[in-house]
């Protein structure tokens, strides 16, 4: 996969020996210290290390008023713990014993949106095909299920919908509902968040390769909204569709954020352009 190419592709420069040791410090303020070979397998740790060594490194002695641990706010310790025994593991012997983890769903997200945010490749390709594997070939509703979903949807969303509405629908009750917070639902609004955000983490893999140049991961479509259940692979007839100021947004925060990708299959560049141009001039 695109992240095991990451890793292979300049593995000698990214894993240095006896380098030394690197803090780091999760949401609620736990420092670990850590071989920073190790901590060298996250992507996003190794650019911060390089940007500045001298600042990471953690002096022989541990005067702390000589190094600056790297803040991870966006993660939990006992996530962030989980995610460096995985390194350590890997780093040793690339094996890891910590499987188990991805069986309780709520670990399973966590660990795909850390490894994400720390771009620990393998790790990350492991998690999202755990999640993939579970919804293949799932309806929206199905997905719902599995992922701890469907509590938070208004009841008639828990119901097959006609391919042209379910979707959205999905999507947007998600948005609406955990936008709200409210306090009798929190936990389940947090966990329906979370299988959110990581059934996006997992659906945008597949469209993501490792850019050599970059020495990272690019997405290569438009990505800035959700994709969560957005079927990437639908296609549709060619048709002039409404005006755009006749439509009724369904919801204020799916416009502003979203755009329509036209790709349109077996037209030659003429074809192509003659009918844009009849789009252009309302023919």
């Amino acid at each position: 996969m695109a992240a095991a190419a990451a890793e292979e592709e300049g593995e000698e420069n990214l894993m240095p020996q006896e380098e030394g040791m690197v803090a780091l410090r999760s949401q609620e303020g736990v420092d670990f210290v850590v071989p920073s070979e190790e901590a060298r397998l996250s992507m996003f740790l190794h650019r911060r290390i390089e940007l500045d060594p001298d600042n990471y490194f953690v002096p022989a002695d541990g005067d702390e008023t000589k190094y600056t641990p790297i803040l991870l706010r966006s993660i939990r310790a006992e996530v962030l713990s989980k995610v460096l025994e995985y390194c350590k593991q890997s780093y040793a012997s690339c094996r890891w014993d910590g499987a188990h983890h991805l069986n309780h769903n709520e670990t399973l997200y966590d660990l795909i949106l850390a490894s994400d945010y720390l771009e620990v490749h393998r790790l990350l390709d492991l998690s999202c095909q755990t999640l993939a594997n579970k919804i293949k070939g799932k309806s929206p509703r199905e997905i719902g299920n599995i992922l701890n979903i469907t509590g938070v949807f208004a009841p008639e969303l828990n119901e097959e919908h006609s391919s042209r509405c379910c979707t959205t629908n999905m999507v947007t009750a998600a948005m609406e509902v955990i936008s709200k917070k409210k306090p009798s639902v929190n936990q389940e609004l947090k966990l329906a968040e979370k299988a959110l955000q990581a059934l996006d983490v997992v659906r945008r893999q597949e469209f993501t390769a490792y850019d050599p140049v970059l020495r990272r991961l690019k997405r290569n479509r438009v990505d800035i909204f959700n994709l969560a259940f957005f079927d990437i692979y639908k296609e549709t007839s060619f048709s002039r569709g409404p005006q755009l100021h006749k439509i009724t947004p369904m919801h204020e925060s799916v416009v502003r954020s979203c755009v329509n990708v036209i790709y349109i299959k077996d037209f030659d560049c003429n074809s192509l352009l003659v009918i844009c141009l009849k789009i252009v001039k309302g023919y």
